[in-house]
């Protein structure tokens, strides 16, 4: 309609789940007019548990290893909290269904096995001139380990 598209967001609902508030004030940089504003964000659970499971479902291109990227940034920014992200994860789990949740766990070590994948999103990485980008084997190591810290039944 009018030249819009729209494209069915994956697992919408856990995005929607327990979000975080986060409030942008003048004081931290944003121009709020003097007023707080506050902005809901997906809590960090929800967002992996999201990625992992709508990662392997897209087609081909560059939007899989993007995924892949901010999954192992997500991780990296939250890395000193997994442990105690546990209790959420879990609860992001239980919305999911037991089929759903079991694929889930497949998912988040069977993607990361995945070499070209890992390739594809070390070289994004690389292009976007980080001063230490990760190698295909650090994404992989860090995305199983925090994953698995995080969502491990």
């Amino acid at each position: 309609m009018a030249g819009i598209s729209a494209q069915k967001l994956r697992y919408v609902e856990l995005l929607l789940f327990e979000p975080w508030t986060l409030r942008l004030t003048g004081q931290l940089g944003f121009p709020s007019g003097g007023a707080e504003l506050p902005i809901l964000v997906a809590n960090p659970s929800s967002y992996l548990a999201q990625k992992v499971l709508s990662l392997h479902r897209r087609r081909s291109g560059p939007k899989r290893p993007k995924d892949a990227l901010y999954i192992h940034d997500t991780l990296v920014m939250f890395g000193a909290e997994l442990a105690t992200l546990r209790d959420e994860a879990a609860r992001v789990l239980q919305l999911l269904p037991p089929a759903t949740r079991r694929e889930f766990q497949a998912l988040r070590v069977s993607l990361f096995q995945n070499s070209a994948l890992l390739v594809e999103a070390a070289m994004i990485a690389k292009a976007t001139g980080r001063a230490n980008p990760p190698s295909p084997d650090r994404l992989a190591n860090v995305c199983m380990a925090g994953l698995a810290q995080m969502f491990e039944p």
